[in-house]
């Protein structure tokens, strides 16, 4: 849905791309890993208690006991070692201190973490339309609202086509309100490509 440019990369290190001394082969696996091009097949998106900004939890009791209880593979912490090596005196001091830790998906949605925080400034496309449906424990509405899991902040983006709250936790997903809502996005994308008559 978006092209990331040189912002992922920018962050990571903090210095023009142009300005790294890094090898090759480095260079083309780190490009693979920070930038992004928006995929011409995907015409709308709908986000259903999604942590665009992350999640608190993550860094709460719960979520550091959960990183504790995950097994990362050494497929997957092979590269990171190496990348750490290889590239660790040029990567910004925020970047290196957080893959000093395995990377694990609840790491990775700490509102604290760099890169999560970039991906929240990349826009998406301006020709992709979208939709945000947010669970809501009853904490208040609006900013103050949460599904328990993810805050109605974290879920939030300007520029949706719609957005609706559900009186649900973070399985939102399943709420009838959330169904219905889906089915009304689709009929109405199907509807824009003259593919079903209103």
């Amino acid at each position: 849905m978006s092209d990331s440019g040189d912002q992922l990369w920018e962050r990571a290190f903090h210095k023009p791309v142009a300005d790294l001394e890094l090898s090759v082969a480095l260079r083309e696996q780190l490009d693979r890993l920070l930038r992004f091009h928006r995929a011409p097949f995907i015409t709308r998106v709908v986000f259903i208690a999604v942590p665009h900004r992350g999640s608190l939890l993550a860094e709460r009791f719960a979520g550091r006991i959960g990183r504790m209880l995950i097994a990362v593979p050494a497929t997957v912490l092979t590269p990171v070692r190496l990348f750490r090596e290889q590239a660790g005196a040029a990567l910004a001091p925020d970047v290196l201190e957080a893959l000093q830790e395995a990377p694990t998906s609840i790491k990775g949605l700490s509102p604290q973490n760099p890169m999560i925080q970039v991906l929240a400034e990349i826009d998406i496309d301006r020709g992709v339309p979208f939709h945000s449906i947010i669970g809501d424990r009853g904490l208040g509405g609006g900013e103050q609202s949460s599904d328990g899991v993810v805050p109605y902040t974290s879920s939030h983006l300007e520029g949706a086509e719609s957005e609706l709250i559900v009186p649900s936790d973070h399985a939102a997903t399943a709420h009838p309100l959330t169904v219905l809502e889906v089915k009304r996005i689709l009929h109405l994308h199907l509807q824009q490509a003259g593919l079903l008559s209103s």
